[in-house]
């Protein structure tokens, strides 16, 4: 394509009549640019860094300020294990949250208040393949970004820290967890992004509810079952066979699960009868 916007013919269903040619555009958007690459290496230096840090630099200073209190607690690899998977899993899951709602937050109305949606939708193209195109590329590139590669240096590290591989499958059912909640909130502000014309509502309800979300859910226990503010201690528990508090612990999982598919439909629905 010359550019973002060109459109090529393919053969399509009608039903999503323009998703490829907005695939392709969204996919532009940000592999054509700086935006993906810009990302991806930011996402693979800090959390490989701070976990460096947590894993051997931190347990290294403790053991010679403090051995007794070190030994006490099971060495430095016990030490710098406790704090790299706390800080990755529990407080790391919160960041790649806040990264999906900051991504994802002007994909549609930006859009709207330059005029590029106007223009897109007086081409052959259902209203729904627009959306569903956003929510494809964008959940795609972002999970990539922000869970994919940052896993794969926290396995590498983990492993390098512990002396012995990691077991596989518990580690992808982990990441998996971590995905299922970072796609929460891409498709939740993709949705808030179809209702609302301005950034400031979008942004105020989606970290509103990443951030409060714990608060709430210590207060409201119930709640803990049906949103995913319980998964950043469930992903861990998976890995590394940690207690979690929810029986059964996939309710918060399948429940998460459930909104994702309810705020894409929702985005669906009401694109496709609002006046733009």
């Amino acid at each position: 394509m010359s550019s973002n916007t060109d459109f090529q013919t393919v053969t399509e269903s009608a039903f999503l009549r323009g998703f490829q040619n907005l695939v392709r555009k969204e996919m532009g958007g940000w592999w054509k640019t700086r935006k993906g690459w810009v990302n991806l290496v930011l996402w693979s230096i800090i959390p490989a860094g701070l976990l460096i840090f947590l894993l051997f630099v931190v347990p290294a200073v403790a053991q010679v300020q403090r051995p007794l209190e070190v030994m006490e607690n099971g060495g430095v690899v016990t030490l710098g294990m406790t704090m790299g998977t706390s800080v990755f899993y529990e407080f790391g899951m919160q960041v790649f949250g806040i990264m999906a709602v900051i991504l994802s937050l002007d994909l549609i109305v930006s859009e709207k208040q330059n005029g590029t949606i106007h223009w897109l939708l007086s081409r052959p193209v259902q209203r729904r393949a627009y959306v569903l195109s956003k929510l494809w590329v964008n959940a795609i590139s972002i999970l990539a970004v922000v869970v994919v590669v940052p896993s794969v240096f926290a396995y590498i590290l983990f492993t390098i820290r512990t002396g012995t591989p990691l077991p596989v499958i518990p580690f992808l059912k982990g990441a998996g967890v971590m995905m299922v909640h970072t796609l929460f909130y891409i498709s939740l502000t993709l949705m808030l992004g179809v209702f609302f014309d301005q950034s400031a509502p979008i942004l105020a309800i989606a970290l509103g509810s990443l951030i409060g979300g714990m608060l709430i859910g210590g207060l409201v226990q119930r709640l803990m079952y049906i949103t995913p503010w319980a998964l950043s201690k469930y992903a861990p528990a998976l890995v590394f066979g940690n207690p979690f508090p929810l029986e059964p612990a996939i309710l918060p999982l399948v429940a998460s699960m459930i909104w994702i598919v309810i705020f894409t439909v929702a985005a669906v629905l009401r694109f496709d009868s609002a006046e733009i």
